[in-house]
């Protein structure tokens, strides 16, 4: 290069400033210099997606759980405290069984020892086996707080009970009659083998006297003779007439000596029902209080805790304090859909339902399946629709729900699973036809 070439391009350089330097020596990012073939690829990739990702038609409705053999809660009856749980959460239970006792006056376990006593004495009174309780002694019991009274008025009538059977008065005035009564028949039968003698005396006293009255007409008898033999015949008429009175005075006292023994009967009759009505009402009153202090199993099956429950922990009544799942249990759901979409429904589709006490967004949903879509309409023009629950009452999050009754659900009924791109290009196709 000549020494005017270098001097021209010095002077070039000299013209040209700092900043089109710079601009002339920057290299762009790379995503400026390859933008198009990135958006490109993006757009090819979400064209290729829209392959494979499906978006359903739904049909929404409205659902209510309904259970077949359904979790039994057990509540509180009264208000008060805690005082004893008697079970684990977890537990087996038996319908029935005490699971918790609220704060009372009385004496849990008193109660419970004269409840089983009551059952046993109920039990031996139906099996017919009522005059042993005529000698046995009557279960003291101290402290039964609001069963006290009900317990003394039974007490009395056990102890007048044992003083009309037990002491022996009933079975004494009930063999003495029984004894007047045997007496009155064997005077009855003496006073009729009386009448039988003096019957047969008065015939013989008839035949005398008839042959005496055909003498007498003869004129072979004095009529003075003959008024001797009517006069003895008339005696034994009076004999008769008197032994009838006799045999009827014996059946009068015969009469009365059945009724007393009537009487008697339907004293011991009336001191037993007695008896029975107040065993009967010491019974209930005892039902009465455990229903009212005593927590019990409503079902067989498992016992859970609704809550976390502590001794002296304070309750309200009709708190839900337990629940019992049985062993058998189903769930199916309920739903009512309108006209709109119904076409497309059809048994075996796939229903996803959202419990409105469960937040879909915490809880998940449970899956349905469509087993019967009714034929005619309900008078909302709704068609009624069951769907089964595979799952029960698990979420899609593997969470248990606890049913309650009317529980309600927003239902969607998964009609199609159609592909986005199908979506996005049929109506594109279909203009193009």
């Amino acid at each position: 290069m000549t020494e005017s070439n270098i001097q021209l391009q010095q002077r070039s350089e000299d013209l040209i400033s700092e900043e089109v330097k710079e601009i002339i020596s920057y290299r762009p990012h790379w995503m400026i210099r390859r933008g198009n073939l990135v958006f490109l690829s993006i757009l090819l990739l979400m064209i290729l997606l829209t392959l494979f990702v499906k978006y359903p038609d739904v049909v929404n409705s409205s659902a209510r759980i309904v259970a077949l053999n359904a979790p039994k809660l057990a509540v509180a009856r009264r208000e008060g405290k805690i005082t004893a749980i008697y079970i684990a959460s977890g537990q087996n239970v038996s319908k029935g069984q005490h699971l918790a006792l609220l704060e009372t006056t009385a004496d849990y376990k008193e109660v419970i020892q004269m409840k089983s006593w009551l059952q046993y004495t109920m039990s031996e009174i139906e099996n017919g086996h009522f005059k042993n309780f005529t000698t046995k002694i009557l279960p003291s019991f101290a402290n039964l707080g609001d069963l006290q009274n009900a317990y003394q008025v039974f007490s009395h009538e056990w102890v007048e009970l044992q003083q009309y059977f037990g002491s022996g008065y009933f079975q004494k005035k009930r063999s003495s009659l029984q004894q007047d009564l045997w007496f009155n028949a064997q005077l009855r039968e003496n006073i009729g083998k009386q009448k039988a003698l003096s019957r047969q005396e008065r015939d013989l006293q008839e035949m005398e006297f008839s042959a005496y009255d055909s003498l007498t007409r003869d004129k072979l008898v004095a009529p003075l003779e003959l008024n001797k033999y009517k006069a003895s015949l008339l005696q034994k008429d009076q004999t008769l007439v008197q032994s009838e009175a006799q045999t009827i005075s014996n059946d009068l006292a015969s009469h009365n000596k059945q009724k007393e023994l009537l009487d008697l009967q339907k004293q011991a009759i009336d001191q037993q029902q007695k008896f029975y009505t107040a065993l009967l009402l010491l019974k209930n009153e005892t039902e009465k209080w455990i229903q009212q202090y005593v927590v019990v199993a409503p079902e067989n099956g498992t016992i859970f805790f609704v809550f976390p429950i502590q001794p002296n922990e304070q309750v309200n009544i009709g708190q839900e304090l337990f629940y019992v799942q049985p062993e058998l249990t189903s769930y199916y759901a309920q739903l009512m859909a309108g006209q709109a979409g119904l076409g497309k429904v059809k048994e075996g589709q796939l229903v996803k339902l959202k419990i409105e006490n469960y937040p879909s967004e915490q809880y998940g949903y449970i899956k349905g399946i469509v087993t019967s879509i009714s034929g005619l309409p309900n008078r909302h023009d709704s068609f009624f629709m069951r769907v089964a629950l595979p799952d029960g009452l698990t979420t899609v999050y593997k969470k248990e729900l606890f049913f309650r009754n009317n529980m309600l659900a927003g239902a969607e009924i998964i009609t199609d699973d159609r592909r986005i791109f199908d979506r996005f290009f049929d109506p594109l196709f279909k203009l193009w036809q």
